[in-house]
């Protein structure tokens, strides 16, 4: 049996092929932004936690409990950031629903991308 989900999955890649043998590619995406994929973080805050992590296991040797507090703290740091940008991602898609001219393409698109952002954040 085909979950509704899926169904609208099969139409999505159907429509998009479609476009393509036309040549003019997929239309404008109903949903205002659709970050789906790549980190939830900027490339800057990646790069400075990467770093500070880093820098907390080359100091390993000669500090260990000062590693050991400096990766504690970077790993709260890194969840605080995560959560804001999860909140962030949450109120966008809420906002492309939730008003009432909303209407079925764009809130499937919609659900794709909650059901694309729960797979992220599961490693699936």
């Amino acid at each position: 049996m085909v979950t509704p989900l899926e169904a609208a999955e099969r139409n999505e890649a159907t429509e998009a092929k479609a476009a393509g043998a036309r040549g003019t590619g997929p239309g404008p995406d109903p949903a205002p932004t659709r970050p789906t994929s790549g980190p939830l973080l900027s490339p800057e805050q990646g790069e400075r936690l990467t770093s500070g992590l880093e820098h907390a296991l080359v100091g390993f040797v000669d500090s260990p409990e000062r590693s050991l507090t400096d990766a504690d703290f970077l790993l709260d740091e890194t969840v605080a950031q995560l959560t804001d940008a999860l909140a962030t991602r949450r109120r966008e898609l809420r906002a492309g629903w939730q008003h009432r001219d909303a209407d079925t393409e764009r809130q499937r698109v919609l659900l794709l991308d909650y059901r694309d952002l729960v797979r992220r954040l599961l490693g699936a």
